[in-house]
């Protein structure tokens, strides 16, 4: 399973529940078991996208040691069920790129990625052409 699914469920209306037929004793010996998949970080940040479900994932973020069933059931009963989407957020740049600035520029990571996000592709792509050794096909 994966952490979209769980997000998908806690969503829905619907009354059934991942971790129903799956016994909390021996949920540790069963490599099946939702428990195994369940990652709160990712269904937690993907939670925090809306703000009815902010505050919950928040409570979730603070007590992330509690079992992953448990967390599981208190998001599922809290949230109020509705259809909720957003693109989960990526990286801008690859490495390349951001290690491209950083040697023409003198730039840490971070300000290689923040000045990235302010120019258009053709300026990363003239930066990047520049800092390119003849020949290399690592860039193309």
């Amino acid at each position: 399973m994966n952490p979209f699914e769980f997000v998908n469920s806690i969503n829905s209306a619907s009354k059934k529940s991942i971790f129903d037929g799956f016994n909390a004793l021996e949920d540790e010996l069963d490599p099946d078991s939702p428990s195994k998949s369940y990652s709160s970080f990712l269904v937690n940040r993907s939670l925090s996208n809306f703000m009815d479900t902010v505050f919950f994932a928040n409570e979730m973020n603070q007590h992330h040691h509690l079992p992953p069933k448990m967390q599981y059931d208190f998001l599922k009963n809290a949230i109020k069920p509705r259809k909720r989407f957003s693109k989960f957020a990526k990286g801008i740049a690859d490495d390349n790129t951001v290690k491209c600035f950083m040697k023409r520029y003198g730039y840490s990571a971070v300000k290689a990625r923040d000045a990235i996000s302010l120019l258009t592709k053709e300026q990363i792509e003239y930066v990047v052409r520049a800092m390119t050794p003849q020949g290399s096909k690592k860039y193309k």
